[in-house]
């Protein structure tokens, strides 16, 4: 007499994976779509072609050995001073034609704005800048004097 063939569960178990794995990926999606900033830098394929010539600026910037003091300070309310004060080599004042300032958030876009910084004695350049959003930006300091510049990035949380 033989005995009655159960049903194998092996199938089921195949299924009740791939219905889990098939719902994780679609929580990894939805999540991944509801946080995505949007592009983090346009251009980039300009900006692959142009390495070469990123890269001489950046050993022409350590060449001329300016370096530049910057302050930055939170007065409240979404606002603060950025003062700077870029010297030569030798530590002494440069002049300067002109500081600008490229203000963005890393972790949100569509606030981004510039600001130049006028001078105001013994060498710094300053700015009273009134921000969107509390938090933190990202400073993007632009010094030109005639054909050079120096660049320097800095993070501030603003109050």
């Amino acid at each position: 007499m033989n005995k009655p063939v159960k049903p194998s569960k092996i199938p089921y178990f195949f299924i009740i994976f791939f219905v889990i794995f098939i719902s994780v990926d679609l929580v990894y999606i939805f999540v991944a779509n509801k946080t995505w900033r949007g592009v983090v830098s346009s251009d980039t394929y300009r900006k692959g072609i142009d390495h070469n010539q990123v890269l001489q600026l950046i050993g022409k910037q350590h060449q001329l050995g300016w370096k530049l003091n910057i302050n930055f300070k939170n007065i409240g309310n979404k606002q603060g001073v950025l003062r700077v004060k870029p010297l030569a080599k030798n530590g002494q004042n440069l002049p300067i034609s002109q500081i600008e300032v490229k203000l963005s958030r890393p972790t949100q876009e569509g606030f981004d704005f510039q600001v130049d910084l006028e001078y105001e004695s013994d060498g710094w350049y300053e700015a009273n800048i009134e921000f969107p959003l509390r938090g933190q930006w990202q400073f993007e300091i632009i010094v030109r004097n005639k054909q050079d510049l120096i660049q320097e990035v800095k993070k501030y949380v603003v109050q």
